[in-house]
């Protein structure tokens, strides 16, 4: 929904606030029916996030007057009114990608430009974040990661055929650790 006012049409929604309700009334009319039928696990994939890290993509946003910002701060907002209508026994989890597909590269840029608002959506209970390769920058927006959350690093990629070295793996991991040590995120 990178598109703003723009995506949405004027006549089916004249108050854009009216799309953004409608939308978190069919999501949560779907985990109604999921919960109905034992499920206890939710995963919202949300690649907007990620590609909001891209500056390439926040610029043509603020092109089209749209402050990347301020959408952010929406998108987190009405994922999370998403996530409020889940029961008390339902997980529900936000995964990011920057663009996965067939391998397709859609977005680069580390998650701190939206770490802050993203990481502490209320009524998310787990984050999943790709860090398998050097688009999605460095470990340390962790730090605005609550203590409630469950947080899972994509380290490994699925977009190459060659398998990562031991030591990639190793200063994956101790880069994480470094971080964790600095910042109090778990």
């Amino acid at each position: 929904m990178r598109g703003g006012r723009h995506v949405v049409s004027e006549r089916a929604h004249p108050d854009v606030e009216e799309f953004w309700r409608d939308l978190v009334r069919a999501y949560h009319a779907e985990i109604a029916d999921l919960a109905a039928a034992g499920r206890t696990y939710l995963q919202l994939d949300e690649i907007v996030y990620a590609t909001m890290c891209d500056e390439t993509v926040r610029a043509r946003m603020r092109a089209d007057a749209i402050d990347p910002d301020a959408a952010v701060r929406k998108y987190a907002e009405v994922v999370s009114a998403i996530a409020a209508g889940a029961p008390e026994h339902m997980t529900v989890a936000v995964h990011t990608c920057r663009g996965n597909r067939r391998s397709t590269w859609m977005a680069q840029g580390g998650y701190e430009r939206v770490a802050e608002v993203v990481f502490a959506q209320p009524h998310v209970d787990a984050l999943f974040l790709e860090f398998d390769t050097d688009r999605a920058g460095g470990f340390e927006p962790l730090r605005f990661v609550g203590e409630d959350k469950t947080v899972v690093l994509g380290l490994v990629s699925s977009k190459r055929p060659e398998l990562e070295s031991r030591t990639c793996s190793g200063a994956a991991s101790t880069r994480r650790r470094r971080t964790s040590r600095t910042s109090g995120s778990a």
